[in-house]
């Protein structure tokens, strides 16, 4: 029985889920005209001074012509608050003077905090942090570089990729600032050939991002005591400490690519005066390759850069050393503080990699390859997929060209992934559930109502956005025939029943329905195709069919689809049988009754009686229920719900199907054994 219902648009049920801020720059507009335009696709909304009429977008890029003075022009978007993780992540590019592209704390001007990058052409093509004191080191002109910045609660990470970066290049750490709000931003700084943004996007990065050293090799916390050993990843590797007070006499060492410490490695040493030095020991010979004299007061933080044979030591955002032939122990990790002099004091000793690998690597690639989408998808319904592996290849293949699959994708031939029972809500465990999937595509060509009933396919899909509220779920209507050599059968399915049912469901709960049998009855019957060029069977599309049905489902797996939430909240249940899969569930033990009458015998957690009239009763918390014995011997017995009248003659199927007729909770059932002398054994009560 069909309950009220309320018709909700697709578009009614999403929000965007991953993008805060999208401008990809696909509609062009002309300089003076950019101030108050919606970014594209979006979301987003541009702020711009541009004084000088020079800011233009086109050919999806915003780019300045010249730059009436620094900060203008400038393009911000709206504020936020400071989030660790928060990240935006940019495509640049320069062919001439400063570009500046990350977080501002206004939206005028030059920016005025350190949470970016800036390209400096005229001081030799070298990558700044805002203040222009901290050399990055060097990009290539007229090369598009992809940028994260991403928020720490105090400081940010600063990635950089493309060019010479060939691999996702941790460029910086910073750990002061904790402005908000911030305001994600792009900024002329000054006059010189045409520098672009081709792509601005903000989003909440998830782990390992989304923790202060949640992607850092080694954490020794507070102060440090002589002796500690620590590691850094081989040959790209960024340490840093803080010199909580400098010695009063001798010195602080902290060794690195070190085999032997005291023996073999390099050291960066702190004297009482704040001299910074740089050495090299081999076999125990000390040879300096890098000094500063006077640099290092209490409490400045010291950064050493190992980039290969190149090694950086930064005091804050400083270079104050940089040595180029670091040829030995390149690929050695390990490191120790090996000393403190008389009285210093050595703090919060990190290692982060320089070059990102694993989840850290991963995450940054799934926004800036395949259109910031990451597919972990499954197939779930019937043989239309399963059965069918040329179908699922193609559909997978595509997806993969355009947005990648980058996690396991499952097939289930769940012809019972539907049903109503508890045996379905194992399987959609085991199959749907264990991974987080971003995508399920079900599909169905049932022949009536059957195990695919109204109830169990609401079920269903409910209990995917319990556990996957972020999940796209798609529906692909299929349709079966008794006979596909006809072609008026194309008007007389015998899948009828089941193709109203899921659009009644699609359109309540905002899914998309591919319908295939709408689409081969255009053809059929306006375009002077035949049912047996689509169908190979009376159900299994053909080639030419699945090659159809993939062209539908293509059109609706679009960017803007996948990077959207699509659920927001239930509406109310339509079908007064559909099971509560949305419930906690739960097993009670057929020995583990309530209370029992007559003759039981329980033979281990089992529990089994021949006796007419018998009863044996269960205290349970839910709406659907079932049992289960390993015989698959189910026979009639009389049931009754929290001690209401007995339903009887109630036969259990194998596999435990359900029998509940309604979702009113239960809190207790009975059990009665009925004339005849059949044994009913219980080995398990399954609640859902």
């Amino acid at each position: 029985m069909k309950l009220g219902r309320r018709r909700l648009s697709v578009q009614a049920l999403r929000q965007p889920v991953r993008y805060i801020i999208r401008d990809e720059f696909t509609t062009a507009i002309v300089a003076g005209s950019i101030e108050g335009t919606l970014a594209t696709p979006g979301p987003g909304t541009r702020k711009v001074i541009d004084t000088g009429v020079a800011l233009s977008i086109a050919n999806g890029r915003c780019k300045a012509s010249t730059v009436a003075a620094s900060g203008n022009p400038g393009l911000w978007y709206g504020s936020h608050s400071r989030k660790t993780g928060l990240a935006m992540l940019a495509k640049m590019e320069s062919a001439g003077n400063r570009l500046y592209v990350g977080f501002d704390s206004n939206q005028t001007g030059l920016p005025d905090i350190n949470a970016g990058i800036c390209f400096h052409a005229a001081a030799g093509n070298v990558m700044y942090d805002n203040s222009v004191t901290t050399n990055l080191g060097q990009f290539v002109l007229n090369t598009e570089y992809e940028i994260v910045v991403i928020l720490r609660g105090s400081g940010y990470f600063l990635a950089i990729k493309n060019g010479i970066f060939t691999d996702w290049t941790l460029l910086w750490v910073e750990n002061a600032g904790t402005a908000t709000p911030i305001y994600p931003s792009a900024i002329w700084r000054d006059s010189g050939s045409l520098r672009y943004v081709d792509s601005i996007r903000v989003t909440q990065l998830g782990s390992p991002w989304n923790s202060e050293y949640g992607i850092a090799t080694q954490h020794l916390v507070g102060e440090r005591t002589a002796g500690d050993t620590f590691s850094h990843v081989a040959t790209y590797s960024i340490i840093e400490f803080t010199v909580s007070a400098l010695p009063s006499t001798d010195q602080i060492e902290v060794w690195f690519r070190s085999p032997t410490v005291g023996t073999n490695g390099w050291r960066v040493t702190v004297d009482s005066s704040g001299n910074l030095d740089l050495d090299e020991i081999v076999a125990t010979v000390v040879t300096q390759r890098g000094t500063s004299a006077g640099v290092i007061a209490n409490g400045d933080r010291i950064v050493i850069v190992g980039d290969g044979s190149t090694i950086k030591v930064y005091e804050g955002g400083t270079v104050r050393i940089t040595y180029g032939s670091a040829a030995t122990n390149v690929g050695v990790t390990t490191c120790e503080l090996e000393t403190l002099g008389t009285g210093g004091v050595v703090s919060e000793i990190v290692t982060w990699p320089r070059r990102l690998t694993g989840g850290a690597n991963s995450v940054l690639d799934t926004f800036f390859r395949n259109n910031g989408v990451s597919l972990d998808m499954v197939w779930t319904g019937s043989s239309i997929s399963a059965a069918n592996p040329g179908f699922s290849t193609v559909m997978e293949t595509w997806l993969d060209e355009v947005y990648g699959l980058t996690n396991k994708v499952v097939h289930s031939n769940a012809a019972e992934a539907s049903r109503n029972t508890w045996f379905a809500l194992k399987n959609i465990q085991a199959n749907i559930l264990g991974l987080p999937k971003t995508l399920v595509v079900h599909d169905f060509a049932n022949g009536g109502t059957g195990h695919i009933d109204h109830g169990s396919a609401e079920a269903f899909i409910r209990r995917i956005w319990t556990t996957l509220p972020n999940a796209s779920i798609v529906m692909m209507g299929f349709f079966s025939v008794t006979d596909h050599d006809v072609d008026d059968n194309v008007n007389h399915a015998t899948s009828q029943a089941a193709e109203t049912m899921w659009q009644d469901i699609c359109t309540t709960y905002g899914i998309p329905y591919v319908d295939f049998h709408a689409s081969v009855s255009e053809l059929v019957n306006n375009q002077g195709h035949h049912l047996n060029e689509y169908l190979a069977d009376t159900v299994h599309p053909s080639e030419t069919g699945y090659n159809l049905a993939a062209t539908l489902l293509k059109n609706v797996l679009s960017q803007q689809f996948l990077t959207t939430k699509q659920f927001n909240a239930f509406p109310a249940y339509i079908y007064e049988t559909a099971a509560d899969y949305e419930r906690p569930s739960s097993v009670i033990n057929g020995a583990s009754e309530t209370s029992r009458t007559g003759t039981w015998t329980e033979n281990g957690t089992s529990i089994s009686s021949n006796e007419e009239g018998a009863t044996i009763t269960y205290t349970v918390t839910g709406r659907s229920i079932g049992i289960r014995n390993s015989l698959n011997v189910y026979p009639n017995v009389d049931i009754s719900t929290g001690g209401a009248a007995y339903i009887e003659n109630m036969f259990i199927s194998p596999n435990g199907f359900q029998f509940a007729y309604s979702r009113l909770t239960a809190t207790a059932i009975t059990f009665r054994v009925r004339a005849g002398g059949a044994t009913v054994t219980i080995d398990e009560v399954w609640i859902i």
